[in-house]
């Protein structure tokens, strides 16, 4: 009777190692999956900020080719001259930053 139980919990100990071990693997596979899941959200946050920074430098090109246009307005006399300058320049500005923002 004594082997019995010796064998017995010689089983139950092996049986807990490898519960144990098959924990730690899977503490491990989900530890990496985190650690991956993190680098890619860093990447993504890190490809966002360059795409805002390139956004916001198109945006300010594009304020100052408008700013442009009113101050060479500005200098003109007529209005017809304006308005054929106006509508000219506006569809070549709507055209160049079409992609930007749909206007």
């Amino acid at each position: 009777a004594v082997v019995s139980t010796q064998s017995t919990g010689k089983r139950a100990c092996e049986e807990i190692e490898r519960e144990k071990n098959l924990a730690n693997a899977q503490s491990q596979r989900v530890l990496l999956q985190s650690q991956e899941l993190l680098m890619k959200t860093i990447e993504t946050q890190e490809r966002s900020k360059e795409e805002a920074l390139v956004y916001k430098d198109q945006i300010m090109t594009m304020k100052q080719d408008y700013q442009a246009l009113a101050q060479h307005l500005k200098t003109q006399s007529s209005e017809s001259t304006k308005k054929k300058l106006f509508y000219k320049q506006m569809f070549k500005l709507k055209k160049k930053y079409s992609a930007l923002i749909p206007l």
